[in-house]
């Protein structure tokens, strides 16, 4: 019932006058026993008058949509509109409104994937309903939050402030480092101090994102609840032992081509028993979206499947950084245009720790000069085989390899004395 409020009132903001959705079921349960609904007898005359209000079977509309909720996905907004909106893992598009984008610091092509975000705001009339703080309590139990980031929780109303402290929410929040707030409107229009500094980022559970709205200066980028929890925890991968079942599980090894098992890595990990995705598993995070994968050391000890190269490959991953690989998935990898990177104890510890202090770092991989470097930091040297190196940086896998030197092969062929 709740997300249907959110529908109508987001309705508004789209331009209309006025949301509505017709009752059924689940409006009547919903009301039933509320403080000013009908009781008893009353209640159920009124259920049967709300029945009769239906659509005429013979009414028209200037337009209709149909809308199936799993083909969304995740949005967000980039401008100072609630109109400029994208989904997640888009760019930016072109746009005449190059004012609202000098305001928010960003260029059409680029990402916000990876952005730097100070704060995150989980309120407003719109989404702080009891079913969107247990959404994110949910998501962050066990998370901690990111050090450069703050957090704010504002529950829509006293009566889900309530609930959520009897459910025990309010100590999730806490163990996170999420500060939960008196109910009201807060951040949403930056009333007293709940302001967001100039210039600075703030994922926020709001509807509106105009210029200024939640402070002078402040940029404004909207979002779910679940999207802006995401935003404001880490999610790191140091599992270590990680073996080729859990790579890319044995019962979907049914294919002869190399291609589609990108959809199955980690499938047991990033989906539950009923296909959802697991919101905390840092493969459905969209912060960590790149083609390097850093895990934890002994990745890819287990069978000898050459598929585990294939998903990780097929799925965009180019390179994997760990302290130690297992021996014939190393082989595989490079056969197959992975690049296993073999670093110290202490360097994977640092780069753990880099990457949840600010997912945005930026990693450069020279194969020629086999070095790693992070942002500006000092490179870090890796060691890499002169034949496999070649046959990366050309794309070559061994028989490419072969019919590129088929010639000498033959020439070599020819001197050799037949006795």
């Amino acid at each position: 019932m709740e997300a249907r409020m959110t529908v109508c009132n987001m309705s508004i903001e789209m331009g209309a006058r006025g949301g509505m959705i017709a009752p059924d079921n689940t409006t009547y349960d919903y009301l039933k026993g509320k403080e000013y609904a009908p009781k008893g007898k009353k209640f159920e005359e009124a259920v049967s008058f709300w029945k009769t209000l239906q659509t005429d079977q013979e009414a028209t509309f200037d337009k209709e949509y149909t809308f199936l909720a799993e083909d969304i996905s995740p949005m967000l907004t980039y401008g100072t509109n609630p109109g400029m909106g994208i989904k997640i893992d888009e760019a930016i598009p072109q746009t005449e409104n190059e004012k609202a984008l000098a305001y928010m610091g960003l260029k059409s092509g680029e990402s916000l994937i990876g952005k730097k975000v100070e704060h995150v705001f989980i309120g407003s009339c719109t989404n702080s309903r009891i079913e969107d703080l247990r959404l994110v309590a949910d998501f962050v139990k066990g998370k901690t939050r990111a050090k450069h980031t703050s957090v704010m929780i504002v529950p829509g109303s006293k009566e889900v402030e309530r609930q959520a402290i009897e459910e025990g929410l309010d100590k999730v929040f806490e163990r996170a480092g999420f500060e939960l707030r008196q109910p009201g409107c807060s951040a949403c229009l930056g009333m007293n101090e709940d302001k967001v500094p100039s210039g600075a980022y703030c994922v926020s559970t709001s509807n509106r994102n105009f210029e200024g709205r939640q402070g002078p200066g402040a940029r404004t980028i909207l979002a779910s609840p679940l999207t802006a929890a995401a935003t404001a925890v880490e999610v790191p991968l140091p599992i270590e032992n990680i073996d080729t079942d859990q790579i890319i599980p044995a019962r979907f090894l049914k294919s002869i081509t190399r291609e589609g098992f990108g959809n199955n890595l980690f499938r047991d990990w990033r989906f539950d028993k009923n296909e959802n995705p697991q919101p905390d598993f840092v493969l459905n995070n969209p912060i960590y979206k790149g083609k390097i994968l850093v895990a934890g050391k002994n990745f890819g000890c287990g069978s000898s499947r050459e598929h585990a190269a294939w998903a990780l490959h097929d799925y965009g991953f180019r390179i994997v950084i760990s302290s130690f690989f297992a021996d014939i998935f190393k082989g595989n990898a490079l056969n197959n245009g992975l690049l296993p990177i073999t670093v110290s104890e202490k360097v994977l510890d640092q780069i753990f720790q880099c990457i949840e202090e600010d997912p945005n770092h930026r990693f450069i991989i020279d194969v020629e000069t086999q070095t790693l470097t992070i942002d500006s930091s000092n490179a870090i040297h890796f060691e890499l085989d002169e034949y496999k190196k070649e046959c990366l940086i050309k794309g070559y896998d061994d028989i490419d390899y072969l019919l590129s030197i088929k010639s000498k092969i033959e020439d070599f062929e020819q001197q050799q004395v037949i006795y």
